[in-house]
């Protein structure tokens, strides 16, 4: 009877020594200060979406802001658009065709850039050139002459941010563009039927009119995709 007493306390300590151990699906042990930091880094990563979404939010609520816009062209200048669009480091000093990412991530970048280099911008949604907001650009001054939202040629005038915006709607579209934002652009379209207005094209056809489409925006003329851009930049 004493045998049989030790040999079942014995096995009552060894099952206690696995009592809320975490196990994964495989059933391999995972190291507690390794899950901890894990939590702690998807709780980080879920705060950091929801301050975006946040920032989004009030931009589309407040509108355009000239001084922001600049910021924000800015910011993506002299860049590599890749490295910047996927948050990491190292993103100054090298063109996004030498980024180091692989080859399938530049490839990508490269055929998304090719449908929005046909995009046919609509008359006034932007600077013929650079095409940000003529309001935006250094190539184009007010015409008082002619009203208020009219621009004419400025003598000796420049685009200062000529090559920028295309390849930053191209690679946000690439490497950020996630559910909330097709969501947000289906909303943006449905909101003024735009399906309905050209049943004769493709999806293609019809997303990059969209993006080449005039709407005057808290008193801006601006492309849908230089909105995209102050959007979700």
């Amino acid at each position: 009877m004493i045998e049989e007493f030790e040999v079942e306390d014995n096995l009552e300590v060894e099952s206690n020594e696995w009592e809320g151990v975490p196990f994964d699906d495989s059933g391999v042990v995972i190291d507690e200060k390794e899950e901890g930091l894990r939590r702690e880094f998807e709780e980080q990563k879920r705060l950091e979406e929801a301050t975006r979404w946040a920032r989004i939010e009030e931009k589309i609520q407040n509108g355009i802001e000239v001084d922001k816009y600049i910021d924000t062209l800015d910011e993506w200048q002299g860049n590599c658009v890749i490295c910047k669009a996927k948050g990491t480091q190292g993103d100054i000093g090298h063109d996004w065709r030498e980024c180091s990412y692989e080859r399938s991530e530049i490839g990508k970048m490269e055929r998304v850039l090719g449908t929005i280099e046909q995009i046919p911008f609509e008359r006034y949604s932007g600077c013929s050139f650079c095409r940000v907001p003529q309001k935006v650009c250094h190539l184009w001054e007010e015409d008082n002459v002619r009203g208020p939202i009219r621009f004419k040629r400025r003598k000796g005038g420049k685009c200062q941010y000529e090559g920028v915006l295309l390849p930053v709607a191209a690679a946000i579209q690439s490497f950020r563009w996630d559910d909330r934002m097709a969501l947000w652009l289906e909303k943006e379209q449905e909101s003024v039927g735009y399906e309905e207005l050209y049943p004769e094209l493709d999806t293609w056809e019809k997303q990059k009119r969209w993006f080449g489409r005039k709407v005057v925006w808290h008193g801006i003329e601006i492309s849908e995709l230089s909105r995209m851009v102050y959007i979700f930049s």
